[in-house]
């Protein structure tokens, strides 16, 4: 029986590929610091435990956030649901 070995550190498209996201989200999430990468030289790398710990985050700040806020053309949020007609926004 052979043992498969993880990758302690990921490329761009694994990363994509783990989370089930485009190429292109992935680097939008790099390029706001959003997820944690490693760098050496022009090699971009993401940490297959940082990785984990990112998604837990992620479901933690999901399940611990204020509900969406809709906002008005004037500036207002209102929160939780629609209280006006979607002619209001912008």
């Amino acid at each position: 029986m052979q043992e498969t070995i993880q990758p302690l550190l990921l490329t761009i498209p694994q990363v994509a590929k783990t989370l089930n996201l485009g190429r292109t989200k992935v680097y939008h999430l790099i390029a706001t610091k959003q997820l944690p990468v490693m760098r050496f030289g022009r090699a971009v790398r993401v940490s297959s435990s940082s990785l984990k710990r990112w998604v837990e985050r992620q479901s933690t700040r999901q399940i611990n956030a204020s509900p969406p806020c809709f906002w008005t053309k004037n500036g207002v949020c209102h929160e939780g649901r629609m209280l006006f007609s979607s002619k209001e926004f912008l």
